[in-house]
């Protein structure tokens, strides 16, 4: 394995080359508000990746589809407020907390992770049973004194011959008391009208729940709909459907018999855009639509370990997880696009899954 520490210096205005492995591409270049990335290219995509703020995956391409939401931010501001600088394709949220904070919490919205600043940022280029990869890694270390401290470790696996990545996570708590926390992976696709929601998800009655705020009455009327009946959502763009400001559900997922639950916006071209996320470790997946004017955005699955609505709401339901101290919380996820024969192949699975079910 070769390793690369990044350093701020190496990112100027305009593009170098940092690192050329086997098929696989890494330039630096820093955009006008500041803010380092990395382009990192092979022969089956590209992302874009923020490796000091957030470690971020600002944009996303695979196989010829451009995946990432559309938004009004054409590149990251340098702000650390989640709204401000609203438009990446993947970001990791938490620990203090997840979605809007509820009246009684203190955590900012999604809490300290989105926009964190890294403390070190590491690039490793390696080959597996996959092949060849360049991987980003890094750590940000958040202290509280005498209340809080652990270690966010993300690595982003990018390889040269797949057409999607591999999202893992490390927690260390690094105190002697357990560590309270929750965490969800932002991942905002681009609708694309026509295709398919198809997942592991439960949608008998029960097993999910919508969540409106205060909004018209086309929306309410649609998010009733929804509750009557899960599958009214499955045809994107369909007559009524209706997604503005936003719609989020909380899901149940049906584990395959590795633990993994999978989600595809299956194409209509018979590509996918795809999810797969490990059902024990996040339990409480959320699924979050935006369409308006200004914001386009398929958060088919956010996985997550508790609902969206801050952390006190989470507390009450029994959703937080405690870290031991100085123990390690770890887990992965499968990020980006399915070939036509791969599509079909995974709805099988899926149907398979969901038939040991009785749901069909």
């Amino acid at each position: 394995m070769s390793i690369l520490h990044l350093k701020k210096s190496m990112f100027g205005e305009k593009e170098a080359l940092l690192v050329n492995h086997e098929g696989i591409h890494v330039l630096a270049f820093r955009y006008p508000s500041g803010i380092c990335a990395l382009r990192v290219s092979g022969p089956k995509g590209e992302l874009i990746l923020l490796p000091f703020d957030g470690q971020q995956i600002w944009r996303a391409d695979m196989l010829g589809h451009a995946l990432t939401m559309r938004s009004m931010f054409e590149e990251p501001t340098g702000s650390n407020v989640f709204l401000k600088t609203y438009g990446g394709f993947m970001l990791h949220c938490g620990l203090s907390g997840i979605g809007a904070p509820g009246v009684d919490d203190t955590h900012a919205q999604h809490g300290e992770l989105p926009n964190a600043p890294y403390n070190s940022a590491v690039l490793h280029m390696d080959s597996d049973e996959h092949g060849a990869y360049v991987a980003l890694s890094g750590v940000y270390q958040h202290r509280i004194g005498f209340t809080a401290g652990y270690d966010f470790k993300p690595e982003c696996c990018f390889y040269e011959n797949l057409p999607r990545i591999t999202q893992s996570v490390n927690i260390v708590n690094v105190r002697g008391k357990p560590l309270p926390y929750l965490y969800l992976c932002h991942i905002n696709f681009i609708p694309v009208d026509g295709a398919k929601l198809i997942s592991s998800a439960m949608n008998a009655p029960g097993e999910y729940t919508v969540h409106t705020a205060e909004a018209p009455e086309t929306h309410r009327i649609y998010a009733e709909s929804l509750r009557k009946d899960f599958n009214v959502q499955d045809i994107i763009g369909s007559t009524g459907q209706c997604y503005d400001p936003e719609i989020c559900i909380t899901l149940r997922y049906r584990p395959d018999e590795r633990g993994i639950g999978h989600t595809m916006q299956r194409l209509p071209d018979g590509y996918a855009h795809y999810v797969s996320h490990p059902v024990d470790a996040l339990p409480v997946p959320v699924r979050w639509i935006s369409r308006n004017n200004d914001e386009d955005a398929m958060g088919m699955v956010l996985p997550a370990t508790a609902e969206h609505l801050g952390f006190t709401n989470a507390l009450k339901k029994g959703q937080v997880r405690f870290l031991p101290p100085y123990e390690t919380a770890h887990f992965s996820m499968e990020i980006g696009v399915l070939t036509p024969e791969e599509a079909q192949c995974m709805e099988m699975h899926i149907q398979t899954v969901m038939e040991s079910t009785g749901i069909h």
